[in-house]
């Protein structure tokens, strides 16, 4: 069955070795990290993180129709930064009073963080369109890489 192929992909994407429960850099500093995420859980996150892009995508794509006709210039979609993404999944999920602490709701962003890596990285929903630039120090915040939505991903 591909969903519990899928769900057990998730759950080995979420679990580490055990030894490191506690998140010890940046502004999650000792918020508990979350170990795994059942399948109903990750299809929630899933669906809604689709959704949106598949939206945005079509707003672009309306939007820009107009102008392309004008110009002649064929613009395509160039993806939406990956933490525009994660900021509007946590502010959807905070209207409806999800969260009752800051705790929780660090634990569900590191959570949200890691159901993306595996959207990008295992089952390929998402896919990157521009890496994220590096700093002085040659680091990335992969939160600044512009994504979009596989192409020959059928939506449900």
């Amino acid at each position: 069955d591909a969903g519990a192929d899928a769900a057990e992909g998730a759950d080995a994407a979420e679990e580490g070795d055990g030894s490191q429960l506690m998140q010890d850099d940046g502004p999650f500093d000792k918020v508990a990290m979350p170990t795994s995420v059942n399948y109903n859980k990750f299809k929630e996150v899933t669906d809604l993180i689709v959704n949106y892009l598949d939206s945005e995508e079509k707003k672009l794509s309306s939007s820009t129709a107009a102008a392309r006709e004008e110009t002649a210039v064929a613009d395509r979609f160039s993806g939406i930064k990956q933490s525009d993404v994660m900021r509007w999944y946590m502010d959807e999920t905070s209207k409806v009073g999800k969260y009752s602490s800051l705790d929780e709701m660090a634990q569900e962003y590191l959570l949200l963080q890691r159901i993306m890596e595996y959207l990008i990285h295992n089952q390929q929903t998402v896919i990157v369109i521009q890496d994220a630039p590096e700093d002085d120090e040659g680091n990335k915040d992969d939160t600044q890489r512009m994504i979009a939505l596989n192409p020959n991903y059928v939506l449900e």
